[in-house]
């Protein structure tokens, strides 16, 4: 008989797997132009052979994920309002407690 922390698990690993995926959707959301563009600019700094060109493309990239993640977890809280992150991904404020 499986004890009430195994028969749980699935259910974590579905709820894990769906915050990443939601977080990944934000990310791409929000951040996806951005991160295009930091990683064009990091491409065309590895090809001039200027180290300066990929650091700045590198930040961009790192700066446009972070700012996602921030807004998806201030979302999540119900910190952020409609207009302060991305409005197109349709977050839940709190947790569910089944």
């Amino acid at each position: 008989m499986p004890t009430r922390a195994q028969a749980s698990l699935p259910r974590d690993r579905e709820g894990a797997l769906n915050a990443v995926l939601s977080a990944l959707r934000v990310v791409w959301c929000c951040a996806g132009p951005l991160i295009v563009a930091g990683i064009g600019l990091s491409l065309t700094g590895a090809a001039l052979h200027s180290a300066w060109l990929v650091t700045v493309g590198g930040v961009i990239v790192l700066m446009g994920t972070g700012h996602a993640l921030r807004c998806h977890r201030l979302r999540r809280l119900g910190l952020a309002g409609p207009d302060d992150c991305c409005s197109a991904v349709d977050m839940p404020t709190g947790r569910n407690v089944d």
